[in-house]
């Protein structure tokens, strides 16, 4: 038994000493989905403040659903410019350094966003917002191909994309509850200030490349260098021309950009329009009754009957022991019945039926 421990144990270091260290999972991974969960933040607001806006008498913005439309869309529009230019700029040079210039302007933008006076003032302002926040996606799939090796990557970009679902659960709230004790300029003007926050983390945390970050281990980088260089050395050599006008002409790339447009236009149709939709159909609803009303009697219970004429009078002996305006100590929602207990001293499971003989 104690030979079987022996070589349990063993086989256990061998296993530990085998395995890869994992810091980047926490250092890389954790940091870049908070920071895609305030650019979400930041590009959805919209959707909750627009109903605030249309509402604000002291505002001169006033939007038609197709002015929201726009609002919501021409922010898309400004987001595609930079798709390409940052993957170029950080490869090339630097994604933890073009996505910390993306989130200091991306910050700056959706503050400004919160000063607009007009209609082509809020146009402009959502299109600056979304070319300064267009290059970061690209850029941050740059830094996982620079960490994660070709058998984590899919993992990687697994976990950097539960920002998308995270954003919707946890952000979405922030904005209601905001909204509920500050106007809509300042809750735009708020929820910019986070990023600029959050870059100075990025830049402290975050390194382009593992020989670069001072948190990983030795072993680590050695581990991570070797893998991508493999990858590297592995990698198939395509026939033909390669680079981008190559795969523009490709039909398997149209393919997966269908595929993509229509899985993101749902998201965010959904995301941009439910809110509105939502808020919408509670200020057409009617309202709840309140307690004066709820204690209505119905056109079957003996009040109503009494306002016809059709009950009898309390004999004067009981009705000289009961006080005239008895207080509503307690409310029994019985239909038929007396809302109002005069006898509260006396607990009853029964509807009262003090005052009035059916």
């Amino acid at each position: 038994m104690a030979i079987n421990s022996d070589n349990n144990l063993e086989m256990t270091d061998k296993a530990d000493a085998s395995k890869p260290p994992a810091k980047r999972w926490v250092y890389v991974i954790p940091v870049a989905v908070v920071m895609y969960m305030l650019a979400y933040l930041d590009r959805t607001n919209t959707a909750m403040i627009l109903p605030y806006i249309n509402s604000d008498t002291s505002s001169q913005i006033h939007l038609t659903k197709a002015d929201e439309g726009i609002v919501s869309g021409i922010f898309f529009f400004g987001y595609m410019f930079l798709q390409i230019p940052a993957a170029i700029l950080a490869e090339r040079w630097s994604a933890k350094k073009t996505v910390a210039i993306l989130m200091f302007l991306w910050g700056f933008a959706a503050m400004a966003v919160s000063f607009v006076q007009s209609n082509g003032q809020f146009y402009t302002a959502r299109f600056v917002l979304g070319f300064f926040e267009g290059g970061v996606w690209p850029s941050v799939l740059i830094l996982i191909a620079n960490w994660f090796p070709l058998k984590e990557r899919a993992r990687a970009n697994s976990l950097w994309m539960c920002c998308l679902p995270l954003s919707s659960v946890l952000i979405s709230p922030i904005t209601g509850a905001l909204l509920d004790h500050f106007s809509w300029r300042t809750v735009l003007f708020v929820e910019g200030i986070p990023p600029l926050i959050w870059a100075i983390v990025w830049l402290l945390v975050v390194s382009d490349h593992p020989h670069d970050a001072k948190w990983a281990s030795g072993a680590e980088r050695e581990y991570i260098e070797a893998e991508l260089a493999a990858d590297e050395a592995n990698k198939p050599i395509i026939d033909g021309d390669g680079g981008y006008l190559a795969a523009a002409r490709s039909a398997h790339v149209w393919q997966l950009i269908a595929i993509y447009l229509c899985f993101m236009g749902g998201f965010y149709g959904y995301t941009l329009w439910l809110p509105p939709v939502v808020k919408g159909l509670m200020s057409r609803s009617p309202s709840v009754p309140s307690r004066s009303s709820s204690a209505q009697p119905s056109h079957g219970s003996s009040s109503s009957r009494r306002s016809l004429g059709q009950h009898r009078k309390v004999p004067s002996k009981l009705h000289s022991h009961l006080p005239q305006d008895p207080p509503c100590y307690s409310r029994r929602p019985f239909p038929g019945r007396a809302q109002c207990d005069p006898y509260p001293e006396f607990p009853s499971i029964w509807p009262s039926t003090h005052g009035q003989i059916d």
